[in-house]
Order: structure tokens, then C-alpha cells, then sequence
């Protein structure tokens, strides 16, 4: 039999939990964050400061805040439903001048007999703007949280932003419970960069993807970095493409994003002024397919060695740019081929599928 010393075990649990609420810190500590007491650190008369809760049923839910899983600090937000069959937990904000989005990141974990929302709801002087309601369903079941993301532009006519926790329950157990924590809402502000962009436009190569866009005047502009995703939220830096500077007249400029990955494929511009202020392009989205949507093709092309063929190839040979042989091979339907023994250069490469059709396609290979 095995012995445990569980002192060491509750060090090292205690280690980890502190090293992520260390990792969280920011998302309570945020200078941005407008939201009144969003880690649901305060109280007030046995109320949640800056809160405004409503539940419906016999005896209703309570709104306290509880220790054990909070994301940083010493508490998180806890909603307890007994036999009532609606809770929810809400904060009004008002909306910042010249503020263009905004953008909800929280904490949350359920009990498996209930259902979670978070939500952002947009507000005039009548209510409920239709139509804009952003709504994260919060899935994740305790043990644990998990950090949900909202983000949305600013309807013209919103003066106020509502940030709502909700739960339903789903059995009529006592206990059902919705935990929350580190909630942050922050406002993101229209700039105006001296650029008039006349057009900007991504279409899908044999193997890249051609970025284009055109300007009519430019002001102080510094550059146009180009950024690109897979799911239209987390972006990436595939290119940077110098300004005019301050000129006047019909310009264009391009950038290709060599070997993207099959499917969606989103990208943008964030146009640059000299002041480092920015501001971004509509996004364009593409639906990539190797070889340009042909129903052969070599792919990358060019390659550093590893190519992919369609159809599948049963045997293979390869030609260099003088015509003769360099490789050849058989299988059982290879997909993909290593020509890391070749060298820099032009080649042909021929290759016979299952059904003996022939196919044919040029190679490049740079190292």
C-alpha cells in the first residue's frame, strides 16, 4: 500500500491555484475595465455592489459572492436558484462618447441541472434595441470556469450597454447554482486616420492569396499592416506595407499570403497613421482550396521539399528542367511526396492515380 504525505499534495494544489490567479491578474486589475466591482470582490448590505439582480418563483435566488474558484482576488459571484425558474444578475453602463465597439470578457462555470447566459443588450430611452442582443451560453460545468468573449459594435442610437448573467434550471433539485468571476467590459474608440480607402479586395490563387487595396488620399499615414484569422477573433500579422505618406491620387498596393490553410481564411488592414492611431478595414473573407479549385494539383507550390498531390498518387516520377528522370517511385496511393533530396529549380512531375488516369503539374522548388 501506498502512502500519501497530504501536506505536499495541498502545497503543490495550492501552488497551482496561485499560479493562475496569477495569470488572470489582468483581468481583474485592468485600468479599461468600466464595469463597478466586476471580480464581485464588494458588498453592501448583503447586496452585490454594482449589481442589479430579479429572480422569479416561489423563493427566489440569491446573489452572494463565495471563495474556492476565483479567477483573482478572494471571491468570485455566485447565483444559488431554489425553486424559482428564472435568476438573473445585471449591470447598466453607459456608453463613452465616440466609443465605435465594446467588448465582454467573463468568467463562468454551471451546475449540470441548469442553463448559463452572459449577455450584452443594447439600450435607448425605450428599452431593449432589437435585433442587437449579443448572448454567450455558458457551458462549461464546475469544477471550474471557463472565460467566455462578446464583442460588438455600438448600434447609433445605444446610450447604454447592459452586461447580464442569466440561468434558467433545467430539474426542480434545490441547489442549482451559476458561479461567475472577472468580468470586464471594455470600449473600444473610433479613430480617424487620413486614408481614404477606395477599395480592398482578397482572392484565392493555385497556392496564395491576393491581397489588394486601393487609396484616393493619404495624410500622415505611416503603413498598412496586414492581419489574418481563421475564426474573424484572433488575429495575426502576415504582412507590412509602407504609405504614402501625405499625397494625393489614386494608389494601390498589394501583399500575398503565401500557403494559407484550406478553408475560411478572413483578412484585414489596420491603416497606420504617423501618431501610431489606427483604425481597420472592412474584412474580406476567402474559401481557400489548393490548386485554385482545379481537381489536380501540387501543393505548396513552390516547396522546400514536401509536396501534397490530388489525386493520390500510385506511382511518380520526376523531371528536371533539362528533361531527364530524377526521381522515380511506386506506392500504394501516396498523398504526400518528400523532394528534400533535390535541388533548388524548375521541375516536372508526372504522376498515374488508381484509375491509371495520367496527370501532369510544374514544380518549383526553392530552399
Amino acid at each position: 500500500m501506498k502512502f500519501f504525505n497530504s501536506k505536499l499534495i495541498i502545497s503543490a494544489f495550492a501552488v497551482i491555484i496561485a499560479s493562475q490567479a496569477a495569470m488572470f491578474a489582468a483581468d481583474c486589475d485592468d485600468a479599461k475595465n468600466v464595469l463597478v466591482n466586476g471580480s464581485f470582490e464588494r458588498v453592501s448590505n448583503g447586496r452585490l455592489v454594482g449589481w442589479t439582480s430579479e429572480s422569479t418563483g416561489q423563493r427566489g435566488a440569491s446573489f452572494t459572492r463565495e471563495s474556492g474558484y476565483q479567477v483573482c482576488g478572494s471571491y468570485y459571484g455566485l447565483i444559488t436558484h431554489q425553486y424559482g425558474s428564472f435568476a438573473r444578475l445585471y449591470q447598466d453602463v453607459a456608453i463613452a462618447e465616440k466609443a465605435s465597439s465594446v467588448t465582454l470578457t467573463m468568467w463562468g462555470g454551471v451546475h449540470e441541472l441548469c442553463r448559463g447566459e452572459f449577455r450584452l443588450i443594447f439600450l435607448n430611452g425605450t428599452g431593449e434595441i432589437a435585433g442587437t442582443r449579443k448572448v454567450a451560453e455558458v457551458k462549461k460545468r464546475v469544477p471550474g470556469l471557463q472565460k467566455y468573449t462578446l464583442t460588438a459594435d455600438i448600434p447609433a442610437s445605444a446610450t447604454k450597454v447592459r452586461i447580464e448573467v442569466a440561468m434558467n434550471r433545467t430539474s426542480n433539485s434545490n441547489g442549482i447554482y451559476l458561479k461567475m468571476e472577472a468580468a470586464k467590459l471594455e470600449f473600444e474608440f473610433s479613430t480617424s486616420l487620413p486614408v481614404t480607402l477606395a477599395g480592398f479586395s482578397a482572392k484565392s490563387l493555385e497556392n496564395d492569396v491576393q491581397l489588394s487595396w486601393q487609396t484616393t488620399s493619404e495624410t500622415n499615414a505611416a503603413y498598412f499592416e496586414v492581419q489574418h484569422s481563421r475564426d474573424a477573433k484572433s488575429w495575426s500579422r502576415i504582412g507590412e506595407v509602407k504609405a504614402q505618406g501625405s499625397e494625393t491620387g489614386f494608389f494601390t498596393y498589394n501583399q500575398r499570403h503565401n500557403l494559407p490553410e484550406a478553408g475560411k481564411n478572413y483578412y484585414r488592414l489596420r491603416m497606420v497613421d504617423a501618431d501610431q492611431t489606427f483604425t481597420f478595414s472592412k474584412i474580406e473573407i476567402v474559401q481557400f482550396q489548393p490548386g485554385g479549385g482545379s481537381s489536380v494539383f501540387i501543393y505548396p507550390n513552390p516547396t522546400r521539399g514536401e509536396v501534397k498531390l490530388y489525386p493520390r498518387a500510385v506511382n511518380f516520377s520526376v523531371y528536371n528542367a533539362a528533361g531527364r528522370m530524377v526521381l522515380e517511385t511506386r506506392s500504394a496511393g501516396s498523398e504526400s511526396v518528400d523532394l528534400g533530396m533535390l535541388g533548388e529549380g524548375n521541375y516536372l512531375l508526372r504522376w498515374s492515380d488508381h484509375l491509371n488516369q495520367s496527370h501532369s503539374r510544374s514544380l518549383v522548388i526553392s530552399k
